[in-house]
């Protein structure tokens, strides 16, 4: 049976989106919005752009009623809706994804949406550890730092002074290399009154013009690795 919400989801996988409206707007460039940005495994994803954005350029200059309309999909279009123009998606293999380009088009005018690349990392197991990703990313390098603490039953339920805390990089031992943090997070939840805590670093990697060589980014890296707690190295190079 025909589902139009699956076809919906895999439209960025497969088919350039097209717009069919009367009048033409200015041209732009929408940039699309991946969140999280760096997904691992089993994590719900969405992609998306902002949907009122084009949606009130269109009206405010047509009197059509606007319409994505999917080639090779005869009799079948969808209004577009006055919000964000978002899919949701989960991820079943790690790997490096490409979504776009995209074009709307209204005569001879075109609103772009440039190809977006998404770095799918392994899934991690719940429980206490602490992970490093470095790959390339829409021409940009990037280091991930996971940070994971699950309490043990016979550990107090919440935060106190003899949990571990997230390892931090020592950055005076990166020669040749400089990291220049981009975001972070960090989250707590309770599970049967337990109090479970994670963190997200992510990095712009930036080698110094000439670095051909690489770093194995171990343990001896890190401040503050908790004890017993094993890192599996990275090893950081231009490609």
């Amino acid at each position: 049976s025909f589902n139009p919400i699956a076809m919906i989801r895999n439209a960025f996988l497969s088919l350039i989106l097209l717009v069919m409206v009367r009048g033409a707007w200015a041209q732009d460039t929408l940039l699309m919005k991946v969140t999280p940005n760096f997904p691992r495994v089993g994590q719900e994803v969405t992609l998306g752009f902002d949907g009122a954005f084009l949606f009130n350029e269109i009206k405010a200059n047509s009197s059509a009623e606007p319409k994505l309309i999917f080639p090779g999909v005869p009799k079948v279009s969808f209004t577009l809706p006055p919000q964000a123009f978002t899919f949701k998606t989960t991820f079943e293999a790690p790997g490096l994804y490409f979504f776009g380009p995209y074009h709307f088009a209204a005569g001879d005018q075109q609103v772009y949406v440039p190809k977006c690349e998404v770095m799918v990392g392994k899934a991690i197991p719940e429980e206490s550890g602490f992970w490093l990703r470095f790959f390339q990313q829409n021409g940009t390098y990037y280091l991930v730092q996971d940070f994971q603490y699950y309490p043990s039953e016979d550990e107090p339920g919440v935060m106190n002074e003899g949990r571990p805390t997230p390892p931090t990089i020592i950055a005076d031992k990166l020669e040749g290399v400089k990291l220049v943090r981009a975001n972070s997070s960090s989250n707590m939840t309770f599970v049967d009154g337990q109090q479970h805590s994670s963190q997200i670093v992510v990095s712009r990697v930036v080698f110094e013009e000439g670095f051909t060589g690489e770093i194995l980014l171990d343990a001896s890296y890190f401040s503050a690795l908790p004890a017993g707690w094993e890192l599996i190295p990275v090893v950081i190079r231009p490609e």
